[in-house]
């Protein structure tokens, strides 16, 4: 996406809709741009000035504005909004505020709007006393609209009640989107005497100084919230740091073990460590008697339970979540256990009452040998990257190549390379 113009704009557009339109912002937001859709916080994203959209996103925002309010003049209208209601900001508060008069403002416009904008340049043809010519010279090689240049008038019109003056008056003499050259806007403003001049300047000052302070407060809080992710993404990577060291160093210990029970003893255990997992258990498939056994388990304090280990599913008893699983090859999820048909008396719940589950298949030559389960006592139930870790063992075939009761040299590299795959970024 390409950075064209300022979020201010955006943040506009917003704070009108939280107002008018009762808060609903979903229809204006929904699909917007695959960069921003992409985003957790799209709306935050809109509303932050640090940040910068392309004209194709503040036009698409802008029309369709003018659908939900069946009105093609709502782009000056939200300009209006801001300006009456402070909303723009940084450049409403301290930028344009600091120039204190239309006449000052209109000496910098090409600053103000470079400042915020780059999808145009900004002639000041003439200037007098109490009327000036403005010229917009469009950049062709960007998405500009109509929407864009009434918003833009609106602003012109009623900046002076940024220093308590008068809206002023705005002619368009011609229009770049009516085939002419450039925007020509013709303004008018009642003259002011000296005296109110001075005594506007002065209590100008005043606010000007007060509202520094409080963006420079506000400008704490973005960066403070800023640390708290950019804390989080590096925690993020610290475990998948963990997660690549783990694979590095149990390798060799993988390729050299044969027997399938050690080597999902072993597998069963890097995964525990950087999933971390609550506990977990591995159950395989006896295909003479039909029916999973205990295998491995993983995350109980004073050891696994005899009854555990003696644990026993039919593989025909299909309301059994885990026979399910080994029936189906489908993982399977349940966030809340006490809310679920599943039979408490016929599971692990007997020792530790979790209060979720979560059971994965474990694949060889697209046959399901058995299964990995694991639970969590947190309310918060197990998290997606866990299960999204289980699942994509199960997809990519962790234990692919593995059958009966003894691996291959073949089989047990080929694991390998499968667990080294799950746990790519």
């Amino acid at each position: 996406m390409e950075k064209e113009t300022n979020c201010i704009n955006s943040k506009a557009v917003l704070d009108y809709f939280f107002e008018h339109n009762d808060g609903n912002i979903s229809a204006l937001v929904r699909n917007l741009h695959p960069e921003i859709d992409y985003l957790p916080d799209p709306v935050r994203f809109l509303r932050d000035p640090n940040n910068w959209i392309s004209c194709q996103v503040i036009t698409t925002l802008y029309q369709r504005a003018e659908r939900i309010f069946n009105d093609d003049r709502i782009p000056f209208k939200i300009a209006k909004h801001a300006v009456e209601n402070a909303t723009l900001g940084y450049i409403q508060r301290i930028f344009v505020k600091s120039f204190w008069s239309t006449t000052t403002v209109l000496k910098h416009l090409q600053k103000i709007n470079d400042k915020f904008n780059r999808n145009k340049q900004v002639e000041l043809v003439t200037l007098k006393k109490n009327e000036a010519t403005v010229r917009l010279h469009w950049k062709s090689d960007m998405m500009v609209s109509k929407q864009i240049c009434l918003n833009n008038q609106g602003i012109f019109t009623y900046l002076p009640l940024v220093w308590n003056g008068k809206p002023l008056t705005l002619t368009e003499k011609c229009c770049f989107f009516e085939e002419a050259p450039y925007c020509e806007y013709h303004l008018k403003w009642p003259k002011r005497n000296k005296i109110h001049e001075i005594v506007a300047r002065f209590l100008t000052s005043k606010s000007f100084l007060m509202d520094t302070i409080r963006e420079m407060e506000q400008d704490k809080k973005i960066i403070e919230q800023k640390y708290e992710e950019v804390n989080l993404l590096n925690v993020k990577l610290n475990q998948k740091m963990k997660q690549m060291v783990a694979i590095q160093e149990t390798g060799k210990a993988i390729l050299s073990i044969l027997d399938v029970r050690q080597l999902l003893i072993v597998i069963m255990n890097i995964l525990y460590d950087v999933c971390r997992i609550h506990r977990a258990l591995v159950m395989l498939v006896d295909q003479q008697e039909e029916y999973l056994e205990y295998v491995h388990g993983v995350g109980f304090p004073t050891g696994v339970p005899d009854e555990i280990k003696s644990y026993r599913v039919p593989l025909h008893r299909l309301n059994n979540i885990m026979a399910r699983v080994t029936h189906t090859g489908q993982s399977e999820y349940v966030a809340h256990l006490d809310e679920s048909k599943v039979n408490k008396e016929d599971f692990i719940e007997l020792n530790g009452a979790p209060t979720s589950i979560f059971v994965a298949p474990l694949i060889s030559r697209s046959k399901v040998i058995g299964v990995i389960v694991t639970d969590s006592v947190d309310e918060s139930g197990i998290s997606r990257e866990t299960r999204e870790i289980l699942e994509a063992s199960a997809d990519a075939g962790l234990v692919h190549g593995i059958s009966g009761h003894k691996g291959t040299p073949d089989s047990i590299c080929n694991c390998s390379r499968i667990i080294a795959a799950v746990f790519e970024p």
